[in-house]
């Protein structure tokens, strides 16, 4: 059986406000859930959404069951704790008033907890963008020049080495192709 726990429930109150967790929480049980997972946060400072932690792996670990069954926890302001099975679709809703598909939980987790890597990427693209744009509006002919001139360079030594590559896998050497050619 699958479980996913998430910790440092304090942490995530105090860093988020209460929508973003409202809608963590909402998609976690969606994949929960879908998936047939138990879903538990825990806290150090509550004890007990450690002890549903412990029970859900007291019960994966060792198949001990709880007396009681495991407790449900559903509100967002407390830790979630929900045993496989236990939730509902309609209990979970949908994210933003669309159909449940995995993509739209997704779309919502990326809007309320964007990916900061992604939006540094896309700032270094857009410079680079920017910077490649501007420079044909500066032409300097004696740059521009020598930058085409070592493109050509550039391009002949490349083809030289090919040559030799070849040449090479044939047998031949280049000391060989000068006496060819005198």
């Amino acid at each position: 059986q699958l479980a996913i726990f998430g910790a440092k429930w304090d942490v995530l109150v105090a860093e988020h406000d209460r929508e973003r967790i409202k809608g963590l929480c909402r998609a976690l049980r969606y994949v929960a859930h879908k998936n047939g997972a138990c879903l538990a946060f825990s806290s150090t400072k509550d004890k007990t959404s450690l002890k549903a932690v412990r029970d859900i792996l007291r019960q994966l670990v060792f198949g001990a069951t709880t007396k009681g069954g495991l407790p449900e926890q559903l509100d967002p302001s407390k830790p979630i704790c929900v045993a496989a099975g236990k939730d509902s679709m309609q209990g979970i809703g949908a994210p933003h008033g669309s159909q449940a598909s995995d993509q739209a939980w997704w779309e919502m987790m990326a809007e309320y907890f964007p990916d900061p890597n992604r939006l540094n990427r896309e700032a270094k693209k857009s410079e680079s963008a920017l910077v490649a744009e501007e420079l044909p509006k500066y032409p300097e002919s004696s740059v521009d020049g020598m930058v085409e001139q070592r493109l050509e360079e550039i391009q002949q030594y490349r083809k030289q080495v090919e040559r030799n590559q070849r040449l090479a896998s044939e047998g031949i050497t280049s000391k060989d192709t000068a006496t060819f050619a005198g």
